[in-house]
């Protein structure tokens, strides 16, 4: 999963403090990956934006769904007619 286009994309150098006990982990999971810190961190960040992404979407579909009960249901009735006709 990655967010942006890796080829064209201008990287970023950013630094942040995190807490021992997290810097363990997050090198044991890297050293396990055989990937580095950095590359670990990278793929944790795009997957929490894809994530985040997705549940804005999700929220954005069932607001529409609840907007529209109404007219789903009445169109529902509508269809009930005709499907009796066969």
């Amino acid at each position: 999963m990655y967010v942006g286009n890796r080829k064209n994309d201008k990287t970023k150098r950013i630094n942040f403090t995190i807490s021992q006990s997290l810097n363990v982990k997050a090198e044991k999971i890297a050293r396990d990956m055989n990937v580095s810190i950095s590359n670990l961190l990278r793929r944790a960040l795009e997957k929490y934006i894809a994530e985040n992404e997705q549940e804005k979407i999700d929220l954005e579909l069932s607001e529409g769904y609840k907007a529209n009960y109404e007219y789903y249901s009445n169109s529902q009735k509508e269809w009930r007619f005709a499907d009796s006709l066969e």
